[in-house]
């Protein structure tokens, strides 16, 4: 990792994602971590490290708005299954081992994360608060790797998502207070519930995403979140729920569902946004049981909650409401290096234009988390949060696989990811 302050990135095509406009044979100043200036003509200065860019397009870091930690995205049959591989997992974490692996884990998705041009995560309900730790080590300069926001814990009901693993099950108001204040005193940015279930600890596969914290307990954690100051996410894939989140007025509503014409205006007229995953479910919807590892009945399962994430990205598309995506990295077939083909499935899903699905995974994540005055574009006095890749995005987005540099926090990373071969080819095939 360099520690030179002040570069000068010349020969260059800046990507303008707001308007799609490129501005050609362009240079590039950072100075401080910060832009501090771009355009065709401008000159270093003295104790500026000069690149020579050859001709690449640069563009914003890439943002993964829902994310976890604790594991790397290669599907096994163990975590398919739900067999002896995932009830030693929930054995092991407990303990001093466990600690240090989720630790290693949390640092190791970071690292490939920022080497796959990915500059800002958000991780939605990690273990031990492992997503807090790696966070510590970063600001101590321990190693580099994305702008990090977090949730330590998601809180929901006993029965609720994720209970054993990345979530607390809470029986009463208090105990819900008591774990969110307890998520803020350990250091987090963002508090996450659990609003449904998922396809795992679906009844059956005709009901995933099932209702698990009613209205009231929603709306309470809304408002105990709120009055601390801090934003609040909600895992839900069930329309019911999704209705629920919207009327107590949840800030980003994770992964999605069916979406009416009432909640369209909710969505419309207030603060909440959808932030669509496609990474994990369409995969496994589209390809063969053999390479996805999961039943028949999974699938089937699967199959509702992805219908359900396409179905409400294309109805704010079409509506003009913005829409915020995730890789949600971790769950199988979501590598922490995918946030690329995320906004391809995106494109895909909806039938947006290339410049319109770069804009939602870069500038437009950006506005939905709150750091569009920080990151997401271009601009003088932003953070260098920078992409280069070796064609115009605007006219294949597939380029963005394929990093020349990638700069975070002004720092300049040189290191490449680690590839998952036979993951990343069932992957690609599906583009």
């Amino acid at each position: 990792m360099s520690k030179q302050s002040s570069f000068f990135l010349q020969n260059l095509n800046l990507i303008d994602v707001d308007k799609g406009r490129v501005l050609c044979n362009a240079s590039l100043r950072i100075e401080e971590g910060k832009i501090a200036s771009f355009g065709v003509g401008i000159l270093p200065q003295k104790g500026d490290k000069k690149i020579d860019c050859k001709g690449a397009y640069a563009l914003p870091g890439l943002i993964d708005a829902h994310c976890h930690l604790f594991g790397n995205g290669v599907p096994s049959k163990a975590i398919a299954h739900k067999g002896k591989g995932q009830d030693f997992l929930k054995k092991l974490i407990p303990t001093w081992i466990g600690k240090a692996y989720l630790h290693h884990q949390a640092k190791a998705s970071l690292r490939q994360a920022l080497y796959a041009g990915i500059t800002t995560v958000r991780a939605l309900g990690d273990i031990r608060y492992s997503d807090i730790w790696a966070k510590k080590k970063m600001e101590a300069g321990s190693f580099l790797g994305p702008r990090l926001l977090t949730s330590g814990y998601a809180v929901t009901t006993p029965d609720g998502h994720g209970v054993g693993t990345i979530s607390i099950g809470c029986a009463t108001y208090e105990e819900y207070d008591s774990q969110i204040e307890k998520n803020v005193k350990e250091g987090c940015d963002w508090i996450k519930i659990m609003a449904t279930s998922g396809v795992m600890d679906a009844s059956d596969s005709k009901h995933p995403g099932e209702l698990r914290m009613n209205f009231e307990e929603i709306k309470h954690c809304v408002e105990k979140a709120h009055s601390l100051g801090f934003k609040i996410s909600s895992h839900t894939e069930n329309s019911q729920g999704v209705y629920y989140c919207l009327k107590a007025g949840v800030d980003t509503i994770e992964h999605g569902a069916p979406l009416n014409q009432e909640m369209l205006e909710l969505l419309r007229n207030g603060k909440s946004k959808i932030v669509a995953t496609f990474s994990p479910s369409y995969p496994t919807v589209a390809l063969p049981l053999e390479d996805s590892k999961y039943t028949q009945e999974q699938q089937k399962a699967t199959k509702i909650v992805y219908d359900g994430i396409a179905s409400s990205a294309r109805a704010c598309y079409e509506n003009d409401i913005p829409v915020g995506l995730g890789t949600d990295a971790s769950c199988p077939f979501s590598l922490h290096s995918t946030m690329w083909r995320e906004i391809c499935f995106y494109q895909k899903a909806v039938g947006c234009t290339n410049l319109e699905a770069l804009r939602a995974g870069t500038l437009g994540n950006a506005e939905i988390l709150g750091l569009d005055e920080v990151t997401g574009s271009i601009g003088v006095g932003k953070v260098a949060d920078l992409l280069l890749v070796k064609e115009n995005p605007l006219e294949n987005l597939k380029t963005l696989s394929h990093p020349v540099a990638v700069f975070a926090k002004g720092q300049r990373s040189t290191k490449r990811r680690k590839h998952y071969k036979k993951v990343e080819k069932l992957l690609d095939s599906l583009l």
